[in-house]
């Protein structure tokens, strides 16, 4: 086994056990933690939630998840942008270079002075 392989599957471990250690070198922001509460603080068992965040007796509202998905979906938004924009404009570029490469033909006034030509020689 080489060392690749090695690495990416200690990387797969590291993020398997902990979900939240993800991105570039395992470090991204996380703003989940983020509320609007009112209320006091609960105390002792049961303050915090399954993902480690104070809970409220008032309640509270998790508005960083919200931005953590607003994040994640712009910068996917935006890399699938650039994504169709270079595609467009490697097919832009591809047909403009078939259209050079295409021998120049007769003109249309051209083709009907042809035809006409043709069509009084037959009469003939």
């Amino acid at each position: 086994m080489t060392l690749a392989p090695r690495v990416l599957l200690a990387s797969f471990e590291r993020t398997r056990e902990d979900p939240r250690d993800q991105g570039i070198q395992g470090v991204q922001p996380d703003f989940s933690a983020l509320s609007i509460h009112w209320g006091d603080a609960l105390t002792g068992e049961g303050a915090l939630d399954e993902a480690g965040r104070q809970l409220y007796d008032g309640g509270q509202i998790f508005y960083g998840s919200f931005i953590n998905t607003v994040i994640s979906f712009a910068l996917i938004a935006f890399i699938v942008f650039l994504m169709v924009r270079s595609y467009n404009r490697h097919v832009r570029k591809v047909e403009e270079e078939a259209a050079a490469e295409e021998p120049a033909g007769p003109s249309e006034v051209e083709l009907l002075t042809e035809i006409r030509d043709n069509l009084a020689n037959r009469t003939d």
